[in-house]
């Protein structure tokens, strides 16, 4: 992810040089200069942004996957020692029973 961030910020770099070396001599004030850049570095943010929100929910999504397959681990195995002490209870009656 990082690299595509740096390729996005080299492409639009690259471009405002490409477009800054047109033949022709357009005088930049220092206020547009400053405004082109702000504006540059507010698309950086939001396209860092969105990489960002994608990742976390991608991670939020695998961490609740992961909390509902441990939940259903240990339901079942509830379950089954449930199951195993209600079979330890019968065995034991039983014994008794044939003593």
């Amino acid at each position: 992810m990082y690299i595509y961030r740096f390729i996005v910020c080299f492409l639009f770099a690259f471009s405002i040089s490409i477009f800054s070396q047109d033949t022709e001599k357009v005088e930049i004030t220092i206020e547009e200069e400053r405004e082109n850049k702000i504006k540059a570095l507010l698309e950086i943010v939001k396209i860092n942004k969105d990489i960002y929100v994608s990742e976390d929910k991608a991670r939020l999504e695998k961490f609740i996957n992961l909390v509902d397959e441990r939940e259903k681990l240990l339901s079942s195995a509830k379950n089954q020692l449930k199951n195993e002490q209600i079979r330890n209870e019968r065995l034991e009656d039983s014994f008794k029973n044939n003593e």
